[in-house]
This record gives C-alpha cells, sequence and structure tokens, in this order.
C-alpha cells in the first residue's frame, strides 16, 4: 500500500479513503499526518488492508467506476484517454503487481522496458548505446515501429487465457480479472497494473522476433542458419529491431506486423521505418572546422528512441526536450542574477530536468548555463520547502 500512494498522500481522494478509518481526526490535521506521520500512517494502512483481504477472499470485491478524461501529453504531443482510478482501485492494483511478480520474471523478455525496476529510459538507453558502439556489425540496419492505440487494442478474453494458463492462483486471478473487467476497452492507460500486463502481453511477440532465422543451402550440401533480428527492445509498445543487412531487417519487421496483427489484433502505425544505421565515410578532403567535417562524413540516422537520439559515438537528447531544459535553467539563472529566491516549480523543473542533461554528451552546454551549480541552488530550495512543511505537520500535531 506504501508503494501504491506513493507521493499521493497529499490528494484530496487519499484523505477521503483514510478519513473512513479515521472519522474522529480532522481533515486538516488527516492531511498533515497522511503526508508526515509515517508512524500513524501505518495504523490506518494496516486497517485498511485488512478490510481489502476480507473482501478479496470472500469475493466481494467493489470500486468505484473509474473517470476517464482526455488529457493532452505535449511531450509527444498527444490526446489520450486517461482513466482515473480510486484509491482503493490503486491498491488493489499494486496488491495485483506483487502477486504476479514472479510471471514478470518468468515471462517479460529481457530488453523489454518502461514500468520495470531497474529497466527505463537511461537503462535502454545505454543498451542500444553498447549494442550501436560494440556490436556495430550486428546493427547496421534498424526498423522501428510504433503499435497503434496498444492498451485499447488489448484483447482482454485472449490475455485472461493466457494469464490462467501460467498463473495457477485462483484467488490471485480473480483479483486481476475484477481489475481487467472495470476497464472501459483493453487495459485502462491511467493503471499501474496495467502496464505490467501490457508487456506480458506483448512478450510473446519480443520472443518470437528474436527466433526469426533464415535457412541458406549451399552447393556442397551444408546447410547455414543466421538470425534476422540479432537485437530487439521494446519500450512499452515503441518496438525497436536490429540486424545486419537490410532483406534481412525488412523480412524480421514483415513477420512480426503479421504476427501482431493475427496473433493479438494489434497493427503497426504507418510511420514505421526501416534506416542504415549511422555510420561515418572515410574522406581525404580537409575541413576547416570538426562540425563541417562530421557533417560530410555521416551517414546514416541516429536511433531515435526514450527521448535519446542515439549516434555511434555520441548520444544526444530530442531539440524539444533541450529546448524545455534550457529555458528552464535560463529562468532560475536569472533569479539568480537578480539575487532573488528561484521559485519552487521552477527549481522542481530544473531537478527533473538535469538527468537529460547528465545522461547525454553535454558537457559544453552544461558549462556554458551553469546547470551544476543551479541544480545544487534548486536542491536546496526544495529541500527546504520540504522541511518547512515537516515542521509545520509537527506543530499542528502537537497541538491536537
Amino acid at each position: 500500500m506504501q508503494e501504491a500512494l506513493h507521493e499521493k498522500w497529499k490528494r484530496n481522494d487519499v484523505l477521503k479513503y483514510f478519513k473512513g478509518y479515521a472519522p474522529n481526526t480532522p481533515k486538516p490535521i488527516l492531511k498533515d499526518i497522511l503526508a508526515s506521520d509515517r508512524q500513524y500512517t501505518t495504523g490506518l494502512i494496516e486497517t485498511a488492508a485488512e478490510a481489502i483481504r476480507y473482501e478479496i477472499q470472500n469475493r466481494c470485491l467493489s470500486v468505484e467506476p473509474i473517470q476517464y478524461s482526455e488529457r493532452y501529453d505535449p511531450a509527444s504531443e498527444k490526446t489520450r484517454e486517461i482513466g482515473k482510478e480510486c484509491v482503493k482501485q490503486l491498491i488493489l492494483d499494486e496488491i495485483a503487481r506483487e502477486g504476479l511478480a514472479e510471471l514478470w520474471k518468468r515471462k517479460l523478455g529481457y530488453h523489454q522496458y518502461a514500468s520495470i525496476k531497474g529497466k527505463g529510459q537511461l537503462s535502454g538507453k545505454e543498451t542500444i548505446e553498447y549494442w550501436m558502439r560494440k556490436k556495430s556489425a550486428k546493427t547496421r540496419y534498424a526498423w522501428k515501429g510504433d503499435a497503434r492505440h496498444c492498451y485499447q487494442s488489448v484483447d482482454t478474453r485472449r490475455l485472461k487465457r493466457m494469464l490462467i494458463h501460467d498463473v495457477k492462483n485462483p484467488t490471485l486471478l480473480y483479483l486481476v480479472f475484477f481489475l481487467l473487467d472495470t476497464y472501459k476497452q483493453g487495459l485502462n492507460i491511467g493503471s499501474g497494473l496495467s502496464q505490467f500486463l501490457c508487456n506480458y502481453y506483448l512478450a510473446r511477440a519480443y520472443h518470437y522476433v528474436l527466433s526469426l532465422h533464415k535457412t541458406r543451402k549451399h552447393r556442397d550440401g551444408t546447410v547455414e542458419t543466421r538470425k534476422l533480428a540479432y537485437f530487439a527492445i521494446f519500450y512499452m509498445d515503441d518496438i525497436q529491431i536490429f540486424g545486419s543487412r537490410e532483406a534481412d531487417v525488412k523480412m524480421a519487421a514483415r513477420s512480426l506486423i503479421k504476427f501482431l496483427a493475427k496473433e493479438y489484433a494489434i497493427t503497426i502505425k504507418p510511420n514505421q521505418v526501416l534506416f542504415r544505421v549511422d555510420y561515418k565515410i572515410k574522406t581525404d578532403e580537409k575541413y576547416k572546422t570538426y562540425r563541417e567535417k562530421d557533417k560530410a562524413t555521416r551517414r546514416g540516422s541516429p536511433v531515435d528512441m526514450m527521448g535519446f537520439k542515439i549516434y555511434r559515438d555520441h548520444t544526444e537528447m530530442r531539440r524539444k526536450i533541450f529546448i524545455k531544459g534550457r529555458r528552464a535553467f535560463a529562468k532560475a539563472w536569472g533569479y539568480m542574477c537578480k539575487g532573488l529566491p528561484v521559485p519552487l516549480k521552477i527549481a522542481q523543473s530544473c531537478i527533473s530536468r538535469y538527468g537529460w542533461f547528465k545522461n547525454t554528451d553535454s558537457i559544453y552546454v552544461r558549462r556554458k548555463y551553469n546547470m551544476a551549480q543551479i541544480f545544487r541552488i534548486c536542491r536546496k530550495v526544495v529541500s527546504s520547502e520540504s522541511k518547512i512543511h515537516r515542521t509545520a505537520a509537527s506543530c499542528l500535531l502537537a497541538a491536537g
């Protein structure tokens, strides 16, 4: 339950949920207790957990309907239908996720990223960098595709059959099926469990594309078997495969598209692309600057995935991410130059965006815009604000 409500203790719906287990505590005091006093909160959690355990064991679960709304995602520039779950369902999602932990460990592909601990954007970027820079002969060509409305396209009946085959715990199956039946169509984008179920649903496709081979018979009677795709990485519904020959990668991509359509009723968007991965040509011509030489000798395209643009010899971030990050640090620097405190919202923005500059080849940019210095100041601003909040909560508890 602690994991399910991490960084959500200040929300009004969380306050409303736990108010039912502490009816004599005034709402303002209860809100500050949930945000700061872990010892008192532990007792509330144990009481709520016992009530949920009873409902699961007696097959009498009930939750409030999911509230759906259209939200614009500025990062991807897409409008998505997000389902907001009640607090109780958030907790049930976490219970089901932990209960199926062994299933994720056994069934998910090694290079299926997103939602899995230790396998986020940074880990995926480092994996692609290793392939491109250490296995260059096997990453000459690449194909990238994106599943259309992946969450909504998941067939819950097929997913249930998969779970029945792999999970032998009736109580756990009841919980997961109950949660699946609350979704409007397919999986819910706002659910903590859905991202794991989506990875599980696509795990077979991951193993399928890596198992594709072609056989060539030679005149001397020998038979040679070669893999069509040497590497594959799934970032939820974003798929990237690598191979040594354009024809092989194209064949693997076609087979994967047919497999997804036939087995899972999932289609790939038309913006799929097959490209030659970034490389350089040798030349005896002389150029005035390194930039001119790099531009003239570079061929192919970088791997654009997880917000990074990965080249053979360096890694950049996407242009929009760079502009927004630079703008946030410039605002913070403006306040510092005027001798004014950095606003909390700007400080939080700088802290959240610093990782993009730290984990890409952006040393010159970090020095130019004094990002390390700004980052240290912003951390102090956020830390001070947190201490003030905790002190206020302690005073309220002492007064109560």
